[in-house]
């Protein structure tokens, strides 16, 4: 699943800071950003990261998720609109639940096939830019 490869790749990240001395232990918060884009199943990462982090110095540590709205800009007229605005479209356009769903699956498994979904719903342009919420971070990490 996409989830826990991205919880392999954030405990991964966090135990090389460790080892290499740059931050102090023990981590008791971790604040990660998450993109409305990237569309991850919470409860999934979150378990993800609790077991990926048994036997480490980061058993004991807190996950808290935090989103993020996406924010699109055209370039062509200047509008911004959301994720969610996305998703309206995508329902009010294709009415085959199972097509929008394989359409939602695939900008889950690679986000940046919204450009190949996506266009300004007002001028219809497809020469727009992700403003925030494409991706996941680190925000901030908490030690005692």
């Amino acid at each position: 699943m996409h989830e826990w490869s991205i919880a392999d790749s954030i405990v991964a990240t966090l135990l090389q800071l460790v080892e290499r001395g740059g931050i102090s232990q023990p981590i008791k918060r971790v604040v990660i950003q998450v993109g409305k884009l990237v569309q991850i199943e919470k409860d999934i990462l979150l378990f993800a990261l609790r077991e990926l982090s048994k036997n480490t110095p980061l058993e004991r540590t807190e996950f808290v998720l935090k989103e993020e709205d996406t924010v699109f800009r055209c370039n062509n007229c200047g509008y911004t609109w959301s994720w969610d605005d996305v998703v309206k479209e995508l329902e009010r356009e294709i009415q085959d639940k199972d097509l929008r769903k394989a359409y939602l699956e695939s900008m889950h498994m690679v986000p940046s096939m919204i450009y190949a979904f996506n266009k300004c719903p007002r001028c219809g342009s497809t020469d727009f830019e992700i403003i925030k919420g494409f991706d996941l971070s680190i925000e901030k990490i908490e030690t005692q």
